[in-house]
């Protein structure tokens, strides 16, 4: 452990008496529900009177349970994963074997450094958790309210150098045993090996689907959507049950020379010169009140037929109504074709502000195998590619570029052709396994008919329905509100 570990803890170690912040539940999980945290590999039964988070991503991924409805909280439950680094200047020398004991000690020594007030009362080695070795301890810290929060620490051996950390904190006066009885018993744990057989086995199948997106399915795509796609953006906040109009996109995939991604005004089909597929999107977010501002996106990705080289750009644009004042955003991305120079893949995204003249530049190294890689073009037509290649129903795992995190990441799809409630395909679909979905439904032509994005916590969503320009014309004709396309 080191100034990282005591940096980790640090955002641990506050006692219950001012514990304080908002948790993020699981809309779907109820006091009683096994909850799953896939990236720590960790499920567990969550109390009857408890609200969970699971979070943090592929990089630090942990579950949080408190109690809920209740300000602070009188208990609380953290897991999440800790690694026993390799002690430094030990090169050639003999050290012990890495054990729950020797990362309980560890963990002691910079919970002592990080808060001198933790008394350590109790230590016990030579346990079993979920069938793996285990370390436990117990230390209190008195608040100057005179009160004594009390931590129980389960380390969990998990790997070579990997564990779990299994954190109760509560009032000690109020120790709810029987609370945290009931979750450590009910707690069920994959092994660093088992993670990354599944994690293998999901990535060699996506590798298997996308190995058949090849120039006979881009070509089929851009046939069948080269007239374009209509969709009503629609949606509601916080569970209010109350539909509200949120703008208005149109769908395009055409055969198109890779200018037509940098050139100004809508892109021109072509059959002439190094063509490839091109998607383009446009949305209108109409304005969230009466005088701001509305918002126009362009979104134009280009592949070649080879899936070799790559060039997209996202185009954002805050206007209002009866002015000529704009606010722009734009993000760059562009992945060479290899050279017998340079046989690396490299995706560069470039984003620039025209107001700020902010720049933010990223290169990031792109799989060796390519069908390990979804570009741009593909992740924003995912489904109907799907729908044309056919694959049995499976969960799969590909890398893509995510926005929000401005990396890589590993998305986990997972499809079913008989999916949908008039059973047509479904995919459902997340930029991570902890994420929660967005579900992408397609009609009996493979094309995407609805897509439904959680946007709260609560039950808000954001939704995509396929609909006719002109239906969608007089819809907002009669609903008296503006309409440009």
């Amino acid at each position: 452990m080191s100034s990282a570990a005591i940096r980790s803890l640090k955002s641990l170690v506050f006692s219950i008496i001012v514990m304080v912040g908002a948790l993020e539940s699981n809309p779907k999980a109820m006091g009683g529900d096994r909850i799953e945290n896939a990236t720590l590999g960790c499920s567990v039964v969550l109390p009857e009177n408890g609200q969970a988070a699971i979070a943090g991503g592929d990089e630090a991924p942990f579950i949080r349970m408190i109690e809920r409805e209740k300000s602070p909280p009188s208990w609380e439950i953290v897991i999440r994963e800790l690694n026993l680094p390799v002690p430094e200047g030990t090169f050639g020398e003999p050290t012990a074997p890495p054990s729950p004991a020797l990362m309980m000690e560890a963990y002691l020594k910079d919970a002592k450094a990080a808060n001198e007030a933790f008394e350590i009362n109790e230590k016990a080695t030579e346990l079993r958790l979920a069938e793996l070795p285990a370390a436990r301890a117990s230390a209190s810290f008195q608040h100057t309210s005179g009160r004594t929060a009390r931590y129980d620490w389960t380390f969990i051996q998990t790997g070579p150098r990997r564990f779990l950390l299994v954190q109760y904190l509560a009032d000690q006066a109020r120790w709810p045993v029987e609370i945290f009885k009931t979750v450590t018993e009910s707690i069920k744990i994959q092994t660093e090996a088992e993670i990354a057989a599944r994690t293998l086995t999901v990535v060699e199948r996506g590798s298997a689907i996308v190995a058949r997106f090849d120039q006979p399915t881009l070509r089929t795509l851009a046939e069948r959507l080269n007239e374009g796609l209509w969709y009503r953006l629609h949606g509601n906040g916080r569970g209010t049950g109350e539909d509200r109009e949120l703008g208005y996109a149109r769908l395009v995939v055409l055969e198109a020379l890779e200018d037509a991604v940098r050139k100004s005004g809508p892109p021109v089909a072509t059959t002439a010169g190094e063509t490839g597929m091109l998607v383009w999107i446009q949305i209108r977010i109409l304005p969230a009140r009466e005088g701001t501002p509305y918002r126009d996106v362009d979104h134009r990705a280009w592949l070649s037929w080879d899936r070799e080289a790559e060039l997209w750009l996202l185009r954002e644009s805050d206007r209002m109504r009866n002015s000529d004042a704009t606010r722009s955003t734009s993000i760059f991305g562009i992945r060479p074709r290899p050279t017998a120079k340079d046989p690396r893949r490299w995706l560069q995204v470039v984003s620039q502000s025209r107001e700020t003249f902010e720049r933010g530049e990223i290169k990031i190294e792109v799989p060796s195998n390519l069908d390990q890689y979804l570009s741009e073009a593909e992740r924003l037509v995912l489904p109907s590619l799907l729908a044309i290649t056919k694959p049995l129903p499976c969960e799969f795992g590909v890398y893509a570029w995510n926005e929000d995190r401005e990396a890589l990441t590993r998305r986990v799809e997972e499809w079913n052709p008989l999916g949908g409630p008039e059973g047509d395909g479904e995919l459902l679909s997340r930029p991570s396994r902890i994420t929660r979905a967005t579900i992408q439904r397609l009609d009996a032509g493979g094309l995407l008919s609805r897509r439904i994005t959680p946007t709260d916590g609560a039950g808000g969503t954001f939704e995509w329905d396929l609909i006719d320009g002109a239906e969608l014309r007089a819809l907002y004709l009669r609903k008296g509100i503006p309409f440009e396309g």
